[in-house]
């Protein structure tokens, strides 16, 4: 099953599935995902439910034997600490394999000037140096003041939040 996402393009929160042996949609549109413990379901294709989540509660409801994933992550530095070939299913039910490139990407800690916190949304927070904002699926405490921020073709990536500011670095993602 090729990726045609990228990683940013992913949509939070992802979650990291365990060793997978063979991901392929059988006749019935069932995404089934075989590992040395069975085989098990990871997706229904055909309904019409958006959230995977929704999808998962329903396929366990209908007694399916549902692939268990236990790692939820929510921001980019938690994902790009995985190495190359690690499986990933986003929100939407989509599944990457986590492929590292060769390429350096600068991390740079920039000061957090403003926040707001939506219940639907999440936090909006703008950084120094910035010209626009970053969505943060959380609540940010007030004593979190610098975010980190990988540059990455252009733009920037939120990678973390802390509460004091870091040395400029570098990471391959």
């Amino acid at each position: 099953m090729p990726s045609t996402k990228k990683l940013p393009d992913l949509i939070f929160p992802i979650f990291k599935m365990g060793a997978v042996e063979r991901i392929y949609t059988n006749s019935l549109g069932l995404v089934m995902v075989e590992t040395h413990r069975g085989e098990f379901v990871l997706d229904d294709t055909n309904m019409i439910e958006r959230n995977y989540a929704l999808r998962r509660i329903v396929l366990k409801r209908e007694g399916y034997p549902v692939y268990h994933l236990n790692k939820k992550l929510s921001t980019f530095s938690q994902v790009i600490q995985y190495p190359s070939g690690t499986y990933f299913i986003d929100s939407t039910g989509y599944v990457i394999t986590y492929r590292k490139s060769n390429k350096y990407h600068k991390l740079r800690s920039r000061a957090i000037l403003t926040r707001s916190y939506d219940p639907a949304f999440g936090s909006i927070i703008y950084v120094e140096g910035l010209p626009y904002p970053f969505l943060y699926k959380e609540r940010i405490p007030t004593t979190y003041k610098y975010a980190g921020v990988l540059e990455v073709e252009g733009g920037g990536l939120l990678y973390n939040i802390t509460r004091k500011p870091f040395k400029d670095t570098r990471r391959k993602i």
